[in-house]
C-alpha cells in the first residue's frame, strides 16, 4: 500500500492535481480530487498476499490545476531538498520558495519551508555527533600510513563531567613538507576562510610557490575561529614542520589581520611580512604608474612590473578559497579534508605528468615569462 500512496502523491505533484485520500488504511485506499472533479481511484489489497490492485479508476479531470497542493508535505520536501540544504545550510527560505515554485510550479508557504529547513538541520546535527567521533580514527590512519605525516588534534572539555568536543585539527603531509623544502621558493602565503557547514569554523591554509610559479599547498588546519591563539597554534606547528627557525630568509604574505600579524611577530620575528590587499596594490599603482619599483617588492620573489606583482598577490590571496575548491567548504569536516586530500594528489600528479616529457632547461611558466620579457625588450 505504501508504494500505491507514493505513486498517487508523485502523480498529483507532477500533474498539479489537488488529490486527497478519502480512505487510507493498511488494506484499502480511496483517492478523490476536488468536489466537482470526476477523478476517482479505489485500491485494495488482494486476499492472501501483500499485493494491491486498483479496482476502480476514473482518470478524467474536470478541475483546474491549483498552485497550492497539500500533497507537498514537509516530509516530501525534506526528501527532495534535504541534500541541498545540508550542503548549503545558509540557503535562505525565500530562495527555497522560489526554487520550489520554478521546479514544481507550486506555491509553498514560508512556514513550511522553515519546517523543512529545521527538520533537515536537526538530522544533520545528530549525524554530526557520529561524524566528529571518528576524528581520532582519521588522524590515526594518517599517521599509520606515514609516520612522518603531521596530524595534531585538539579537543575541548568544559567541565570534568562533560563530553570531549572537537576544537582544532592540523594536517601537513610529509611529501608536501619535503616538496616545499626542496623545490619551492622561500615564500608562504597564509590565509583563512569561513566554513559553510552546520558546525561552522575556519579553514586555515599555507601555500608556497613552486619552481613554475604555481601554487603549492603545504598545510591546512580547521579551527573554531580566527584568533591570536588559533593563529599562534597554526604557525607554531608550521614552523616546526618546515624548520623555519625565527623566520630568517623567509617571506610571508597575508592580509591585514591584526591577530595574524601579532602571532607572526611573536613566533617569526625575523621573517619578512608582506600584506596582500588590493588597496595596497592600488596605492602602488597611483604612486608609480610607470616603470619599476624595486623597493616595493620583495627580492627575487616576483617580477618588478606592478601588473605581474598584482597577479602574484592575487594568486596568493585565493589561498584557502580557490586552492581547494569552493564547494569543499560546505562539506562536513572529514569529508572536506578527504576532498582536499584528493585534490592535492590530483594536482601534483597532473603537474608531474605535464613535466615528465618536457626537455627544457627551465620550467615552462618561467620560460613563457622570459620569452615575453625578451619580446618586450625589443621595443
Amino acid at each position: 500500500m505504501a508504494e500505491f500512496i507514493k505513486a498517487v502523491r508523485d502523480y498529483g505533484i507532477s500533474e498539479r492535481r489537488a488529490l486527497h485520500f478519502i480512505t487510507n488504511d493498511a488494506k484499502r485506499a480511496r483517492v478523490g480530487c476536488e468536489k466537482w472533479c470526476t477523478f476517482y481511484l479505489w485500491c485494495s489489497r488482494l486476499e492472501g498476499g501483500e499485493a494491491v490492485q486498483i479496482k476502480t479508476c476514473q482518470p478524467d479531470h474536470l478541475c483546474t490545476k491549483p498552485y497550492h497542493n497539500r500533497l507537498v508535505s514537509v516530509k516530501y520536501l525534506t526528501e527532495m531538498y534535504g541534500e541541498k540544504i545540508r550542503k548549503n545550510p545558509q540557503w535562505k527560505v525565500k530562495e527555497m520558495q522560489e526554487t520550489i515554485r520554478q521546479e514544481l510550479e507550486i506555491d509553498v508557504p514560508r512556514i513550511k519551508c522553515s519546517r523543512v529547513r529545521q527538520a533537515t538541520l536537526a538530522g544533520v546535527l545528530e549525524s554530526m555527533k557520529c561524524h566528529y567521533s571518528r576524528v581520532w580514527d582519521f588522524g590515526f590512519e594518517l599517521i599509520k600510513n606515514n609516520p612522518k605525516n603531521t596530524c595534531k588534534i585538539m579537543t575541548n572539555m568544559v567541565t570534568n563531567d562533560s563530553v570531549n568536543t572537537f576544537k582544532r585539527i592540523y594536517i601537513c603531509y610529509e611529501a608536501l613538507k619535503q616538496g616545499w623544502k626542496l623545490g619551492c621558493k622561500p615564500i608562504l602565503g597564509i590565509d583563512g576562510c569561513f566554513l559553510k557547514n552546520v558546525c561552522g569554523g575556519q579553514l586555515l591554509s599555507a601555500v608556497g610557490r613552486d619552481a613554475n610559479n604555481n601554487m603549492y599547498p603545504v598545510a591546512i588546519a580547521v579551527v573554531e575561529t580566527e584568533s591570536t591563539d588559533s593563529w599562534r597554534w597554526f604557525l607554531q606547528l608550521l614552523k616546526d614542520d618546515l624548520s623555519l627557525g625565527n623566520g630568517h630568509a623567509f617571506t610571508f604574505i597575508s592580509d591585514q589581520q591584526k591577530v595574524l600579524v601579532a602571532a607572526m611577530k611573536e613566533l617569526l620575528p625575523r621573517a619578512e611580512h608582506r600584506l596582500c590587499t588590493r588597496h595596497l596594490y592600488n596605492n602602488f599603482k597611483k604612486r608609480f604608474p610607470q616603470g619599476t619599483v624595486k623597493h616595493c617588492f620583495w627580492t627575487a620573489a616576483c617580477a618588478t612590473y606592478p601588473a605581474l606583482y598584482h597577479k602574484a598577490m592575487k594568486l596568493l590571496q585565493r589561498v584557502s578559497k580557490n586552492a581547494y575548491d569552493e564547494l569543499s567548504r560546505y562539506m562536513p569536516l572529514l569529508n572536506m579534508i578527504q576532498e582536499i586530500h584528493f585534490k592535492i594528489m590530483r594536482r601534483i600528479r597532473i603537474n608531474r605528468d605535464s613535466m615528465a616529457y618536457r626537455d627544457l632547461p627551465i620550467c615552462p611558466g618561467i620560460k613563457y615569462k622570459l620569452d615575453a620579457a625578451i619580446n618586450a625588450s625589443r621595443k
